[in-house]
């Protein structure tokens, strides 16, 4: 059968073609269905134009049967590099058709896994955007990347998302890095879902001074750069906690789980006396010891929680040697002492004064907490390994990285990544079942579809009806403190929790709204309790507790030595 024509209703030569789409190149109309091999086998009206730089590009019209019954509006450019079409784009959103199937199918994966009790998020890493290039390496495809994990977001089935670190490259003009980072987190902020960032070596744009024949410390990004174009939104949303905004350390719960995310770049901004940047990002990793200080205050006060630690890079290899991070061994050794409930003082020499720990830790009063997990990115591979029963998850690169680059490893050399298919980009969604005590990582793209690990499954004991107990109280301010907890039951069969006794503050002049203490509450109030209290010597404040448990305090500007508030509360479950 050969080509033939048509008039359609608009007067216009229609073309009838056994050819697949992705032959034709001749301006026109064309008829086509599944038998062309069209994006999603529906049937479409082909327009084939042509740019101004005489290259084809077409339009796929759907058949419309009423008003907003039909498919999008589709549309492909050709590449000059490939000698071939781009992918098709879906012209309402700009998102890939074969993704956007994809990602559909791919959320049927995560619905058999995840509950609705379990914390699911979605995790990429090391996208490595960069402006100008899109080939076979890194490239503007990495802000796409994340784009498209945005579109499973989409569908409802994340509690949060996660970006590991090296969102950009670092490789173009300060002023082109700022544009495109700023462009991925605008994506990550863009619906209710909170996402966290955990920055990575390449991103203060350190990368682009290698290149430059004289080095100027304007070559990379200025000391709040990143901090202004990633923390503020991070920081700002509700659901994302924190002792400060300083160094990127932050929590999120969901029910027992606690996912703490943590900064392996924290380097700081030092010139020296030639102008010259101190530290080289791109080369160092570190923890300093304000970093761990907040890190050691976020474990005092979590109360049988069930905890994964996010990160850029590993903080030690698999025979549990500090490899990459400065301090690195440090925190998996404070990990190790937390799960063993331990008190004392972590204390690390060095050369350079900066990275030198002298820190007390006391975790005697955490319940069952544990820390489960470690997940990070950084090495462009996959891996796993287990130290101190904390368990190591590495996740591979979204950044592509063809198997003819010389710096390919051979995990991803095995799937062949090429631009325009699924294997360009590789993406998780992780799930943590503290019931089941798994913790499962689907991967598409270039990642292993499924990997599963069991990890520590947390299980307080809660208090029986008529009994009359003692909570400790995880303070952000003065260490460890007790309330009376008392449970007694209605005739209706609900449960009235007595909350009592003496919550001792700060003696500070100037608190006016802070979070100030963990209670673990074994029957939580299913909304925020407001309550105003007031304090032994007489100063008046209003009271809330989150379903989680924690602690808000609001106050006016107080000028009085402020005593021990009075807390006498309670609520019905």
């Amino acid at each position: 059968m050969t080509d033939s024509k048509a008039i359609n209703k608009a007067g216009v030569s229609t073309n009838k073609t056994e050819k697949s789409v992705d032959d034709l190149t001749v301006v026109g109309f064309y008829w086509v269905n599944h038998h062309n091999q069209t994006p999603d086998g529906q049937s479409y009206t082909l327009y084939v134009g042509e740019n101004y730089q005489h290259s084809p590009f077409q339009l796929l019209f759907p058949a419309e049967r009423a008003d907003r019954l039909g498919g999008n509006l589709l549309y492909r450019s050709w590449s000059r590099h490939f000698q071939r079409y781009n992918s098709f784009v879906r012209v309402a959103d700009n998102a890939r058709v074969f993704m956007a199937q994809f990602m559909a199918k791919f959320v049927s994966r995560i619905t058999q896994v995840a509950t609705k009790n379990s914390l699911t998020m979605g995790v990429i890493t090391d996208t490595h955007d960069r402006a100008g290039k899109n080939y076979q390496f890194y490239g503007t495809n990495g802000l796409q990347h994340v784009e498209e994990l945005k579109l499973l977001d989409n569908f409802g089935v994340f509690d949060a998302i996660g970006h590991l670190g090296d969102l950009i490259d670092g490789a173009n003009e300060p002023s082109v890095s700022r544009v495109r980072l700023g462009q991925i987190i605008g994506t990550l902020n863009q619906s209710k879902t909170p996402f966290f960032v955990t920055k990575g070596n390449h991103d203060e744009n350190d990368k682009y001074a290698i290149h430059q024949s004289k080095k100027q410390v304007s070559d990379a990004f200025g000391p709040n750069d990143f901090a202004d174009l990633v923390w503020k939104k991070m920081y700002a949303q509700a659901q994302i906690h924190a002792v400060s905004a300083r160094f990127g350390v932050g929590y999120f719960d969901k029910g027992p789980v606690r996912i703490i995310f943590i900064n392996t770049s924290d380097v700081p901004y030092e010139l020296t006396s030639s102008g010259a940047k101190r530290y080289d990002t791109k080369k160092m990793h570190a923890i300093r010891g304000g970093q761990m200080q907040e890190i050691i205050a976020i474990l005092q006060r979590s109360l049988d929680k069930n905890i994964v630690f996010f990160g850029h890079a590993p903080l030690v290899d698999a025979a549990g040697h500090e490899d990459i991070v400065k301090n690195g061994g440090a925190l998996q050794e404070l990990c190790h002492y937390f799960n063993q409930h331990q008190r004392g003082r972590l204390v690390r020499h060095s050369s350079d004064a900066l990275f030198a720990l002298n820190l007390r830790y006391d975790f005697s009063q955490i319940g069952q907490s544990k820390v489960s997990a470690y997940i990070c990115g950084h090495l462009h591979d996959e891996g796993a390994f287990a130290v101190d029963d904390i368990q190591y998850i590495v996740l591979n690169c979204s950044a592509l990285i063809s198997a003819n680059q010389p710096n390919v490893n051979q995990f991803n050399q095995n799937f062949d990544r090429q631009q325009g298919t699924l294997t360009e980009s590789a993406g998780y969604a992780i799930d943590v079942n503290n019931l089941k005590g798994r913790l499962t990582v689907l991967g598409y793209g270039a990642a292993t579809p499924k990997r599963t690990f069991t990890i520590s499954s947390v299980h307080p004991t809660l208090p029986a009806i008529g009994d009359t107990g003692v909570l400790p109280v995880a303070s952000y301010f003065s260490g460890h403190q007790r309330l009376n907890l008392q449970i007694e039951q209605t005739m209706s069969g609900r449960l009235i929790c007595f909350l009592s006794g003496q919550l001792h503050l700060p003696q500070v002049n100037d608190l006016q709204q802070e979070r100030v203490a963990t209670v673990p509450l074994p029957y939580r109030p299913k909304q925020l309790l407001l309550m105003p209290i007031q304090s032994i010597s007489g100063d008046q404040a209003q009271l809330g507790i989150e379903p989680n448990g924690d602690v808000w305090l609001t106050t006016q500007r107080l000028t009085t030595l402020r005593g021990p508030f009075i807390l006498n509360l309670s609520w019905i479950r």
